[in-house]
């Protein structure tokens, strides 16, 4: 009697059981044992034999042949084309004649005058207002010069 482990491996593999079939119906792949790997010894480098008619062999490590530019084409310009006057400009219209609510107040309606005020000057308040500040003191007034000035400092 052949114990399994020394029994043949194609016999084996007939014993073995089926896998079970897959929910999606697709068949289970089972892959067969990769074969041995002889390691081989590379085969030497033979060179060609020449040609039979006397071609030159090329010298073994002979510069690339320079680059050569092909000669640029002259240059032609595009022919112009023929003239055309501009469009004339459209004619001057009438103010307001394009935005309705210039036409809608006539130029000659009178205006209320702009209040002047003297350059430099402050504007006035109405009788009886108060700012807050006296009329001479501007509340826009600068600091006392520095060299002057020495801030108060608490504990002295």
């Amino acid at each position: 009697m052949l114990l399994p482990e020394s029994r043949p491996e194609t016999e084996r593999r007939e014993e073995r059981e089926e896998p079970e079939a897959r929910a999606d119906g697709a068949e289970p792949y089972e892959a067969d044992p990769p074969e041995p790997y002889e390691a081989t010894a590379p085969e030497p480098y033979v060179a060609p034999e020449p040609e039979p008619w006397g071609a030159p062999e090329p010298e073994p490590y002979a510069a690339p042949a320079p680059y050569e530019a092909p000669e640029p084409a002259p240059y032609t310009a595009p022919e112009p084309a023929p003239y055309t006057a501009p469009e004339p400009a459209p004619a001057a219209r009438a103010p307001g004649a394009f935005e309705p609510w210039v036409a809608a107040v006539p130029p000659e309606a009178p205006r209320p005058p702009l209040a002047v005020m003297p350059v430099g000057g402050e504007p006035s308040a109405p009788s009886g207002a108060t700012t807050g500040a006296s009329p001479h003191v501007s509340q826009y007034s600068s600091p006392p010069p520095t060299s002057s000035y020495r801030p108060s400092q608490p504990g002295r």
